[in-house]
């Protein structure tokens, strides 16, 4: 669990401190979402680029088991579970739905773009996925309230650990971004000033003295 929870943690503060390039904008949402065992979940993704073109898209997991669920390349071709996903839209605006979830399920998913010119792989903010469970007992043993025949899975460790890192990697990523437009800030309001050496005071007087005596 202490692995998973520094590994969510830097993919996170990494996520939320890189900065984008060239004239690529990438978009995905949501950043956080959490359901129950059996729900879904859509997760939007979005991309803009005058200078790059897209070979295919992928969604991706990786965290417990590092795997492409779905690629659709340019011509429409689309490889993906239909018993469990969904895809609508094109390549550079479309929606992924997630179907029957499971507390296995809990990863951070990202939308892949696949570029050109050159042939590389952009990837968009992410998405922390938290399935919870939810079971419910029969209540054959005589419990007396409903409320106690259902288990909350907020108390799961590794949920409370995933959002306790969501939240500390944010925090961290608005700490520094203040931090670097502050540097910024000073460093363009800051001239530099040359300062005159300690002693050309005294030799300016000499050289007034100087000149005075000579005439």
């Amino acid at each position: 669990m202490a692995v998973q929870t520094v590994h969510v943690l830097q993919i996170i503060f990494f996520l939320m401190i890189s900065e984008g390039k060239e004239d690529i904008t990438l978009f995905q949402s949501p950043f956080i979402k959490q359901v129950k065992e059996g729900e879904s979940v859509s997760i939007n993704c979005e991309f803009s680029s005058t200078q790059h073109s897209i070979v295919g898209v992928y969604l991706k997991r990786n965290l417990s088991n590092p795997i492409d669920l779905i690629y659709i390349h340019q011509s429409g071709n689309t490889i993906l579970d239909i018993n469990r996903t969904e895809f609508k839209g094109n390549v550079k605006n479309f929606t992924i739905t997630l179907k029957n979830l499971q507390e296995s399920d809990t990863d951070i998913y990202y939308c892949v773009f696949g570029i050109r010119p050159p042939l590389s792989d952009k990837y968009g903010q992410g998405t922390v996925l938290l399935v919870s469970e939810s079971n419910m007992k029969s209540c054959a043993d005589g419990c007396a309230e409903t409320r106690h025949c259902k288990e909350v899975s907020y108390k799961d460790p590794i949920v409370i650990g995933v959002i306790v890192s969501a939240i500390v990697a944010i925090l961290c990523a608005i700490v520094l971004l203040f931090w670097r437009t502050r540097k910024v800030c000073h460093r363009k309001k800051s001239q530099p000033n040359r300062a005159r050496a300690p002693n050309s005071v005294y030799e300016d007087m000499n050289l007034v003295r100087t000149q005075s005596m000579g005439r």
